[in-house]
């Protein structure tokens, strides 16, 4: 996903490197591949039929953790595998 095709963020949040953290009001946070390759999209709530919009994206300071945040609870991800790693309430 090219960054000029994301539409409707609701914030987005710059890593290293110019790593961009874009988070959208249907739920989702995208991080698009700066080389090209396809981007890490995550749903803050997976599988949920109405997925809470995603408030706020943060990058830890070496790019390799996404953090999101929802309804009050935030959301830890592994930005090359796209795991949750925590969901802090």
């Amino acid at each position: 996903v090219p960054v000029e095709s994301v539409t409707d963020p609701v914030t987005l949040a710059v890593g290293p490197g110019g790593l961009l953290a874009v988070a959208l009001k249907d739920g989702t946070a995208v991080v698009p591949d700066p080389a090209g390759g396809p981007p890490l999209v995550v749903s803050h709530r997976p599988g949920a039929a109405n997925p809470p919009e995603v408030r706020q994206v943060l990058l830890s300071p070496d790019g390799g953790r996404l953090v999101t945040r929802a309804s009050g609870e935030l959301a830890v991800w592994g930005v090359g595998t796209g795991r949750l790693a925590a969901r802090l309430r």
